[in-house]
């Protein structure tokens, strides 16, 4: 019995070019990824939500995604309920969203999907009106628990001035109604800014405070592209220097 391969590609159809959800996608860039990622979904329509994981898949050659930018574009294309953004077993994936209706599949020939299926309530969004915080009855306790931990992971690894959890938790859900998808993305942000600054210092280069942890929350700086130390050039003074000690 021959061995069950996944397809090369996808189907692209022509309805794309009048979809009005990828028409209100923010930029030309989380479109082009959107149409990229297509080629790559398994049998369900799942891949990887892994920043990392889809620069080095879909997106290698373009320098200008760049891990961040793939983040901001996930978040996006979820937004327009393109695709729905789900963790399990503690990584994060994708699903396309309708993705049976627009492909011919060769369910009994192509490899059965090894990615976990999304839970609903972890794969919608739970919007949460401001006055509301995370008392919404649709949100579970075991699941605001959960939550609760990975934000408090989060919490104590921030560097910068902070309160404590239950002020700056609720802050995060009032300010952002889609907080649960940007929940998996704090970490990794953070920890992405701390190396960049890191590196700053190593290169004698000025490095600004941290913000105030309500302040990074409200401002989406989990968004922002670390920052890279400059490449120096040397004075002509330093140069001749260097010729100098090399011929001595």
């Amino acid at each position: 019995m021959a061995k069950r391969t996944m397809a090369d590609g996808r189907m692209l159809k022509k309805a794309i070019s009048t979809s009005k959800k990828l028409a209100a996608v923010k930029t030309d860039s989380a479109r082009l990824l959107y149409s990229w990622l297509l080629a790559h979904l398994d049998i369900e329509g799942r891949f990887s939500a892994e920043p990392d994981v889809v620069k080095g898949y879909v997106v290698p050659r373009l320098k200008s995604m760049t891990v961040t930018k793939i983040e901001k574009y996930l978040l996006d294309l979820a937004e327009n309920k393109l695709i729905l953004l789900y963790t399990a077993n503690s990584d994060r994936y994708l699903e396309l969203v309708k993705f049976k209706d627009f492909q011919t599949l060769r369910e009994g020939r192509e490899a059965a999907s090894i990615i976990p299926e999304p839970t609903s309530p972890v794969a919608t969004p739970v919007e949460l009106p401001e006055s509301s915080g995370l008392s919404k009855d649709k949100v579970s306790k075991d699941k605001v628990s959960k939550d609760k931990e990975v934000f408090d992971v989060f919490r104590k690894l921030y560097p910068g001035k902070k309160t404590g959890l239950e002020p700056e938790l609720d802050n995060f859900t009032k300010k952002h109604k889609d907080w649960r998808e940007i929940l998996p993305l704090l970490k990794p942000a953070l920890e992405a800014q701390v190396a960049s600054r890191e590196s700053l210092l190593k290169a004698k280069e000025f490095v600004p405070a941290w913000k105030h942890l309500k302040t990074w929350i409200n401002n989406s700086c989990w968004t922002e592209e670390p920052a890279q130390p400059t490449d120096k050039q040397k004075t002509t003074a330093e140069l001749t220097a260097d010729v100098e000690k090399f011929f001595k």
